[in-house]
């Protein structure tokens, strides 16, 4: 028998599903009445597939959790079941803790309960006895989860986030970063190609037409850039990955008299890229919001082929035309787009002090694991309060940079590894809380391992 969590889920993705399209009738959050984190959860220990993500229910979802989890613990599914679906969550992410961290292997698991697996996780060599932070056995699931992430996160990432926060110790370091035409070159994302050359996605705006182009330009240097093509007018926040022999490009479009929506392009060769000749585009509806969705970040690609491919993407929707929140989706062959709001890490972020703005995001790989840069405000309006978190996905940490002239607002990030312990970094510094020297887009370069 369904949770009445689950029958409830069921019932509110059957009005999303009736309300697709519609704007009059997109749902707003605070419709979502008992959140599940189902689908977080899944995607991020990966026990489940893309396609399943993608066409499942969120009470299919909610079932295959606990049954999931039940092969990974000796208490039974029907137990499981009797459990809230967020404190269903919180234990799956505790006993993935267990076999990440080499404490218990799969069988060794299997042959304890979930409160024999959270005993042995009170006792983590994340929780220092002396350090404040020592659970006990009143402290519930979910603080157990925020506390061991987060010292997992702190273990995990201190050296990385001490080269990400000291900018003026860089290999080098650029501000006001413009390409060969005198275009700024705001909310810069790289892509690494093979013989040290390099391709940039930006915006700029056309103060003439009061719109955004977004842009491509090369580089040998990540220094000097030469623009090759004009990839769209009122299109801005672009994000590029390649895809097969291709490349897939998703951006923010401006859609004049309707709003902000997701946009994704596949081109078959470079050559494509830099004439805007795409073969196949996806205009995504919007879901959550009448308003806006966009800033999309690309996670993963699964496939070679825009036919037959399904892409995670991470994005923001403006939630009841106040603030920006986080959500992701798959988009499947181009065609299916099944999205999800990211309850789990807007409920974390948010009880970090961020109450403005939570937008825009960038996965990379360290140390053979994906992790997360994401913007966040600390109130809304107060463009000198942005500020850079680091994480996993569902848990962060505050990043502190410091630039020469003090800089206090830091926005739309970009990290990735180059080569040879080698990361290339971009960040947008708004002219409040930023210097006129500073202000604009900066990019640096370091060195991980001296």
């Amino acid at each position: 028998m369904p949770s009445k969590f689950a029958t409830l889920c069921g019932t509110l993705w059957l009005f999303v599903t009736l309300s697709f399209g519609n704007s009059t009738l997109i749902p707003t959050e605070n419709q979502y009445a008992a959140p599940t984190w189902s689908r977080e959860v899944l995607c991020e220990t990966q026990w489940c597939s893309l396609q399943q993500l993608a066409t499942l229910s969120d009470a299919q979802l909610d079932a295959l959790l606990i049954a999931e989890l039940s092969k990974r613990c000796s208490d039974s599914p029907s137990n499981l079941q009797m459990l809230e679906s967020q404190e269903v969550a919180c234990l799956a992410l505790l006993n993935r803790y267990l076999t990440d961290s080499g404490v218990y292997n799969q069988d060794q698991l299997k042959s304890l309960t979930l409160q024999q697996q959270r005993a042995a996780i009170l006792s983590a060599p994340e929780f220092e006895p002396n350090n404040g932070n020592h659970p006990d056995a009143s402290t519930s699931n979910y603080e157990l989860v925020k506390r061991l992430r987060t010292a997992t996160l702190r273990r995990q990432l201190t050296a990385l986030i001490g080269k990400v926060n000291s900018v003026e110790s860089a290999m080098f370091h650029k501000h006001k970063l413009r390409d060969d035409c005198g275009r700024t070159m705001d909310c810069l994302k790289i892509l690494k190609l093979d013989q040290g050359k390099f391709l940039g996605i930006y915006h700029c705006l056309d103060r003439e037409l009061g719109e955004f182009e977004l842009l491509l330009a090369e580089s040998f240097d990540l220094l000097d850039w030469k623009q090759v093509a004009v990839l769209g007018n009122r299109d801005h926040q672009g994000a590029i990955a390649a895809m097969g022999s291709g490349f897939v490009v998703a951006n923010e479009r401006t859609v004049p008299g309707e709003g902000n929506d997701i946009r994704l392009r596949y081109f078959d060769s470079l050559e494509d890229l830099r004439s805007n000749n795409a073969r196949k585009e996806a205009n995504l509806d919007r879901n959550f919001s009448r308003f806006a969705e966009g800033t999309p970040d690309i996670r993963v690609i699964e496939g070679d082929s825009p036919d037959d491919c399904r892409i995670l993407l991470g994005f923001h929707y403006y939630r009841e035309g106040v603030v920006d929140r986080l959500a992701m989706g798959i988009l499947s062959d181009f065609t299916t787009w099944r999205p999800w709001i990211d309850h789990l890490a807007n409920q974390s972020i948010e009880a970090m002090g961020y109450q403005g703005n939570i937008g825009g995001r960038c996965s990379f790989v360290f140390q053979e694991k994906t992790w997360l840069l994401q913007e966040a405000q600390q109130n809304p309006h107060r463009w000198d309060q942005w500020n850079v978190l680091i994480g996993d996905g569902l848990f962060y940490l505050n990043l502190e940079l410091q630039t020469e002239d003090s800089a206090r607002s830091f926005a739309n990030p970009f990290l990735a590894e180059i080569g040879n312990d080698q990361f290339v970094a971009t960040l947008f510094m708004p002219s409040q809380g930023s210097s006129r020297r500073e202000s604009g887009e900066l990019i640096y370069r370091f060195q991980y391992k001296e």
